[in-house]
């Protein structure tokens, strides 16, 4: 499919209506896009993607009646229309022209007429200043019960919250330091002309605030650095690694958090890396490559870690990083389908889960060792009050306080908002078996 806008049309369509992740559908090889279109079909899937409520509340004012149920293509190219025209800075004249050509390559050309009138009132509106919304869904296009949970969670933040999560995400690198260090990998940046900002309290992480696709910024296929969230950085620094410890890394592809733990305890005794997914282990195996990591004390094993009896060796563990399956609301602006793809009742689901990891691996932990519970949500349903079920159910786990500015300390554990100082949404506890 040569025109970038019908592409663009058919991903968002799978997402919306057949409840496709934007990842897999990016991989569909009749819808993947064109090498040279690439950049520009991601950005107009992840913006319309992100304002979706928006523009359809917005589009829905201007249709005369609702589009048939066999034409979601054409309603999903008219909100990558309306998108373009609220946030992209593309010539009206070329947006209405191409978009309108998109309704062809879609072998839909009797919809041309109702594309081109519908844009062309958008863009008139627009300019007079009657574009626009009604209601809080609309104006922060987030789902009703997104915005009831995070207002409730976070009453005096949800607001910005909600504005972080509608903004492109920033790139925040994680230097290997058995490569390089942070200086001379700052050096390599500014000879190359790329602008960077050190990051606080982390000390190997820079961030970049102009993004670029990976392999155009130098030192990656050298293994000098690997793209991770300042967030996520954090967790490793809590897991306090002596070169003695026996780690398991539970959930552990695609491996960020594995790499992490070999550049920073390369010595480390024994790492058990477990992901329920053989072909997300394989990822791990290439980052490991690519960072020319020691591995030689490195266990990869594709199992559900929660089947203790499939995978354990019997060996209990100082660390144990459950970094455990969520609503990922913390990182909705790095994957705007959320919004469309997660549904209020997955919450409970995902607690009991979570629950039922921590149950199923306290055993296999040291006493006096630690387990650190993340996740990147920001709903107290999965983070802190996953953690309260399970300390009454265990008389030998104590809190660790996290006493840092890093995020907003909690009874139990410790939070970090989305957006604040340009991070992900991300949840920390330390629990030491005693």
């Amino acid at each position: 499919m040569s025109n970038s806008r019908a592409v663009a049309a058919m991903i968002i369509k799978e997402v919306c209506y057949y409840n496709v992740s934007l990842s897999e559908a990016f991989l569909n090889p009749e819808l993947g896009p064109h090498d040279n279109d690439r950049g520009f079909i991601k950005e107009m899937c992840f913006g319309t993607l992100r304002f979706w409520i928006q523009l359809q509340a917005l589009l829905k004012d201007l249709l005369e009646k609702p589009i048939k149920s066999e034409d979601k293509d054409i309603e999903c190219l008219l909100c990558v229309g309306l998108y373009q025209l609220l946030y992209m800075h593309v010539p009206e004249y070329a947006l209405v022209n191409e978009t309108v050509t998109a309704t062809r390559v879609l072998q839909k050309s009797w919809a041309s007429r109702l594309v081109n009138k519908i844009l062309r009132m958008a863009i008139d509106k627009k300019s007079n200043g009657t574009l626009a919304t009604r209601g809080i869904t609309a104006e922060y296009s987030h789902p009703n019960w997104i915005i009831e949970k995070t207002q409730l969670a976070w009453p005096n933040d949800w607001k910005n919250i909600l504005v972080a999560n509608n903004q492109k995400a920033p790139l925040f690198l994680r230097v290997n330091k058995t490569k390089t260090t942070v200086d001379i990998f700052e050096k390599l940046l500014t000879e190359n002309n790329i602008v960077f900002e050190r990051v606080d309290h982390l000390s190997h992480a820079v961030l970049l605030p102009n993004p670029l696709p990976v392999e155009k910024i130098p030192g990656f296929y050298e293994g000098l650095f690997s793209v991770q969230d300042a967030s996520g950085q954090k967790v490793v620094e809590y897991l306090d690694l002596k070169s003695d410890h026996i780690v398991l890394d539970a959930c552990a592809a695609p491996g960020s958090k594995t790499t992490h733990i070999l550049e920073t305890c390369c010595d480390i005794k024994k790492l058990v890396a477990v992901d329920i997914y053989k072909s997300r282990l394989e990822k791990i195996v290439d980052n490991i490559k690519r960072l020319q990591l020691p591995s030689k004390n490195t266990t990869l094993i594709a199992a559900d870690v929660c089947d203790i009896d499939e995978w354990w060796d019997e060996e209990l563990f100082d660390r144990i990083l459950v970094d455990a399956p969520c609503s990922a609301a913390g990182v909705i602006r790095r994957h705007p389908d959320i919004k469309i793809l997660r549904k209020k009742a997955d919450i409970k689901q995902l607690a009991q889960q979570q629950l039922s990891m921590l149950e199923s691996l306290w055993p296999l932990l040291q006493t006096s060792g630690k387990l650190i519970y993340t996740t990147c949500s920001i709903f107290p349903d999965e983070n802190e009050r996953v953690v309260e079920v399970f300390l009454t159910l265990h008389n030998d786990a104590k809190i660790v306080p996290i006493n840092t500015d890093w995020g907003v300390n909690l009874t139990h554990g410790q939070q970090v908002l989305t957006g604040d100082k340009n991070r992900d949404g991300f949840y920390y506890v330390i629990i030491e078996r005693v």
